[in-house]
């Protein structure tokens, strides 16, 4: 039984070696990269290079301004004031949001609540009343607990912005981490590509179109 791979060779079109190989090829790592994962071809005449993801570095060279923007404001107490106060105040002004956001919520369905209390079903429908009364009550407790949201108490200016430093620390060293096993993954895997084509060419070299 023919298969994706097998077709050509089955309906007797001319096949060479290389393009079976290249067919099969693929279908497996590092190949993925250059097809799409088998939606495209693999090209026949020499090895593709795999190239460096760019967001990755973009992402990197984000981080690694916002890990300045944080040291600078460190080292002028000044500027730093400023944007701590204002930062506090949005998170007044979230808090004071999410608190009506949620009030509103848990008014909504004790209001339905109170509803379903009051109707006086016959004992054939109890099981659903008990089962309305059940989920509205199980959504309330889960969507806005009585006591929430909670404001974390203010941290103080210096506590606050050696979070923030740490934060971005730590995502400029994943970047730099990340970037790393990609570059070494890229090596292994163009290594493996350039073998491989090197591979066919000693027995099925490229004729062209």
């Amino acid at each position: 039984m023919p298969t994706g791979f097998t077709a050509k060779i089955y309906e007797g079109e001319e096949t060479s070696l290389r393009e079976f190989a290249l067919t099969c090829a693929a279908q497996l790592s590092p190949c993925h990269i250059v097809t799409d994962r088998g939606s495209k071809p693999m090209p026949m005449d020499k090895a593709p290079v795999i190239k460096p993801e760019q967001y990755r570095r973009q992402q990197l060279r984000s981080e690694e301004e916002e890990l300045e923007r944080w040291q600078h404001l460190k080292a002028h107490p000044d500027e730093l004031r400023k944007v701590y106060e204002a930062d506090c105040t949005k998170r007044e002004l979230e808090y004071i949001g999410r608190e009506k956001r949620l009030a509103d919520m848990r008014k909504r369905y004790d209001d339905m609540i109170g509803k379903v209390e009051q109707w006086q079903v016959p004992e054939a429908y109890a099981s659903l009343k008990t089962l309305m009364m059940k989920q509205l009550t199980k959504s309330r407790d889960f969507d806005c607990p009585e006591g929430f949201p909670h404001l974390d108490p203010p941290c103080t200016m210096e506590e606050w912005i050696d979070a923030r430093i740490e934060d971005s620390q730590r995502a400029v060293e994943r970047y730099r981490e990340n970037i790393e096993r990609e570059t070494e993954w890229m090596k292994d895997a163009n290594g493996w590509l350039q073998g491989l084509y090197r591979a066919l060419d000693e027995v099925s070299p490229w004729q062209g179109e």
